[in-house]
């Protein structure tokens, strides 16, 4: 089981999860939107190398402190390197991300490449391009949306969530989704759950996403990169460009594709990802 801990990043309370021997080399895993560290722990159970295995809850989800007002996405790089100073890690390691965690991860490994020993980025295809023309539209909704701020309003069966998320994993069992369940949610006192991620994640943002920009800080990884993708993702745009040598945005890298799994894999195919992981740490001896 995962040891827990509370750090203070940058004003903010942050839950961070740790497995393995505290002297073993350390490996920083990112999770996605919506989701908590806590999942990862079907990976870890899978891992059979000596790892210290650090994986903090994002601001605003998980166990993490929510912030007063809107997120803004420079935030989890700055809180990246935050947590490497305060858990003073080596200044290289590797890192794996999964979705937003796997973008936060490239663009970190972009920006300072001279931290990063190894990216694996699963999933993590980033956005389409936006148009400056939705700027006003964007700039308008965020306002309004974000005027009053509201809560998840729970679920008063489990069973509504349990089944939502074997929904959009198939290959799941009912165990793993009832753990993934308690990861994502909190009771109240009169016995619903309601989800930890915090609704202002849900605002519109008021920044359009240039994905030029996120190129740029892409071309320069220097680490090893390997990319992972699930047989049965939705993203098939991005797997295809992925797939493909003269289209892959990344430098370095390489791009397996794990049988029987979609977005999650994490959690709908721990054992297999986690040889994928491991071999890759093997070959690139970080």
């Amino acid at each position: 089981m995962a040891r827990t801990r509370r750090i203070s990043i940058r004003q903010t309370e942050c839950q961070v999860y740790e497995w393995g021997d505290p002297l073993s080399p350390p490996l920083l895993y990112l999770h996605g939107w919506g989701d908590s560290a806590a999942t990862f722990q079907f990976v870890v159970d899978h891992v059979h190398s000596a790892r210290r295995i650090i994986a903090p809850d994002w601001r605003g989800f998980g166990d993490s402190a929510h912030n007063p007002g809107s997120y803004w996405f420079p935030d989890y790089l700055a809180d990246v390197d935050a947590l490497l100073s305060a858990l003073e890690l080596p200044p290289s390691l590797p890192i794996v991300g999964h979705s937003m965690g796997a973008n936060v991860a490239s663009l970190f490994a972009g920006v300072f490449p001279e931290r990063v020993s190894a990216l694996i980025n699963i999933e993590g295809f980033g956005l389409p391009d936006s148009n400056p023309d939705d700027a006003p539209r964007r700039y308008r909704r965020w306002i309004e949306t974000s005027r009053q701020r509201r809560e998840h309003p729970g679920y008063s069966d489990p069973k509504v969530l349990i089944d939502r998320i074997r929904d959009r994993s198939p290959t799941i069992d009912d165990q793993r989704a009832r753990y993934v369940a308690a990861c994502w949610t909190r009771p109240d006192a009169h016995g619903h759950l309601h989800l930890k991620a915090d609704m202002a994640h849900r605002w519109p943002n008021a920044v359009l996403y240039r994905r030029s920009e996120v190129l740029a800080c892409w071309q320069r990884i220097s680490a090893p990169t390997l990319l992972i993708c699930g047989a049965e993702s939705d993203f098939k745009d991005g797997v295809s460009e992925w797939q493909d040598p003269a289209r892959c945005p990344f430098p370095n890298a390489r791009c397996v594709t794990v049988p029987a799994a979609g977005h999650m894999l994490h959690f709908e195919q721990p054992g297999p990802l986690a040889v994928q992981i491991e071999e890759f740490l093997r070959e690139h001896e970080v």
